[in-house]
């Protein structure tokens, strides 16, 4: 289990998707075949299900270990996940190793308890294991195993290693599986199970700059904020196959009109967007395997197969008339073809990225008219976001992944009354001399140490970036930002200049 505990850590370390690649291919070479099954099952494991109680844990550290309540609710606002306080405050002097395979048969057999009975034996089973196994073992029986890794990652690096293609190891993940029930060349060798393929995603090619194109070439269009999804016809079915590799299924229903008016084995892309606030984020989009028709819409904007002839090789304004004529005159209101933009000009462009904004969309995109899809010679697609936020914040928390290695994870407040209040991680944007100043600084201005974690003298400014906010009931601060990076290090600035609660409050209205 070592190895794979090597390998979390270096997931975590890290949010570059090729490192990330990288890692995985080198764990697979390195283990064997049964250890990379049970490794697969806990990285894809979608469900987070709460096997343990919240308030069962909090108990059984009140009684076994001599640490006041208010003490342990601090604990935790510093740690921020009740599964690391626990391993913490409950450590043992013993740091013994366990398989994989022994930790799933362990994990499994609480699972199969009495409520009452599980968080004792949880206890008794992980007591005398390393910190670091312990941790992830409670993670996962309370249901917050979450990772930095991406489904997205997990199945190109599988498709690397095996020498499948995506779109095969996405539906093998999504089938599901148990480690122990099954080898390695059964689970991802045999097709006879495939329901169905859709086309492998085209990328396209950020961009940073608006531009120089001969706009008559090009259809520009929203790029919208939500779950880029491919919708498939088949068999009097609805399959919903994110980029992600989640497979989404049961909408017949709520596509009732495609049976009679659009040609069997067809796939369209789209977006999938969630108007509900609850299920606006990447998280709560991957918790949702049936869609509330009524707190979503889909956005249609390309044509990929009709009636079972692949058309993603034609031109792109061959296929968007293609998805004009085959799409039902009178869909469902929240089923709709998405807008192609009259933009002539560049002053166009400005004033229609500026409604993107105002729509809550993610810029703009640009569709080279002739373009096939899937053609990857860097112009067929090409994405202009909105520019992203700034926030002026304060260091609060620092901490490392291991021993010797500079602090990589930075935890940012914002004022509130009288006292900070975290906001948000980042972990990029500082270069190697500020980490070293950083870690200086830590040594010298540390108010409390929680295992890996450090809270510092709250007087280095920074400002970060953000491509979005939301508002968030799971977080103190109320919102959480997504895709936060540090620009730059303020060394002039004082806390005064940090943004208050209310900034914050005011950001959200004017979102919404």
């Amino acid at each position: 289990m070592n190895a794979f505990l090597e390998l979390l850590t270096k997931l975590k370390r890290s949010s570059n998707r090729d490192l990330q690649k990288s890692y995985l291919t080198d764990y697979y070479a390195a283990v064997s075949s049964a250890e990379i099954l049970y490794a697969i099952f806990f990285l894809s494991n979608k469900q987070q299900k709460h096997y343990i109680k919240l308030n069962d844990v909090k108990s059984f550290i009140l009684e076994h270990a001599t640490i006041k309540e208010w003490l342990l609710e601090a604990s935790n606002e510093v740690t921020g996940d009740w599964a690391e306080t626990y391993s913490l405050v409950m450590e043992d002097t013993s740091q013994e190793f366990i398989s994989l395979s022994v930790a799933y048969q362990w994990l499994m057999q609480v699972t199969m308890l009495p409520w009452e009975k599980r968080m004792n034996t949880a206890h008794a089973r992980t007591c005398h294991l390393h910190q670091d196994i312990r941790t992830f073992m409670m993670k996962w029986w309370m249901g917050n195993g979450r990772f930095t890794l991406t489904a997205q990652v997990l199945v190109q690096s599988l498709a690397s290693f095996t020498g499948l293609t995506e779109d095969i190891i996405a539906q093998k993940l999504d089938e599901g599986f148990e480690p122990d029930k099954v080898d390695f060349k059964t689970l991802f060798y045999r097709f006879d199970n495939l329901k169905f393929k859709p086309v492998p995603f085209f990328k396209g090619t950020a961009i940073q700059e608006i531009p120089p194109l001969p706009l008559d070439s090009y259809s520009v269009e929203y790029l919208y904020s939500g779950k880029r999804c491919q919708i498939i016809l088949t068999r009097g079915n609805v399959y919903i196959w994110t980029r992600s590799g989640e497979v989404l299924e049961g909408f017949v229903d709520a596509f009732q009109f495609w049976k009679n008016d659009i040609p069997d084995d067809t796939i369209f892309e789209g977006q999938w967007l969630a108007e509900d606030a609850s299920i606006s984020s990447k998280s709560g989009f991957s918790k949702r395997k049936r869609i509330d028709i009524t707190a979503s819409r889909f956005v249609m904007y390309d044509l990929l197969k009709v009636g079972g002839r692949y058309v993603y090789n034609e031109p792109y304004h061959v296929r968007r008339q293609m998805l004009d004529e085959v799409f039902p005159k009178q869909p469902d209101v929240r089923i709709s073809i998405g807008e192609a933009l009259r933009i002539t000009t560049h002053a166009d462009i400005l004033y229609t990225r500026q409604l993107a904004a105002q729509k809550k969309y993610k810029g703009l995109i640009f569709k080279e008219s002739a373009g096939k899809y899937g053609d990857e010679k860097g112009t067929a697609w090409l994405k202009l976001k909105n520019q992203p936020q700034k926030l002026m914040v304060v260091l609060l928390y620092v901490a490392k992944a291991s021993a010797g290695q500079p602090y990589t994870e930075y935890t940012f407040g914002i004022r509130w009354q009288d006292q900070f209040l975290p906001i948000t991680k980042a972990y990029e944007g500082l270069t190697n001399e500020e980490q070293r100043c950083i870690d200086e600084y830590v040594k010298q201005h540390t108010i409390e140490k929680f295992g890996p974690v450090k809270s510092i003298e709250p007087k280095l400014v920074f400002e970060i970036s953000y491509e979005e906010i939301q508002a968030s009931a799971r977080h103190r601060s109320g919102v959480v930002l997504k895709s936060p990076k540090i620009l730059r290090w303020l060394k002039e600035e004082t806390v005064a200049a940090v943004a208050t609660k209310e900034d914050i409050n005011q950001l959200i209205i004017n979102v919404e």
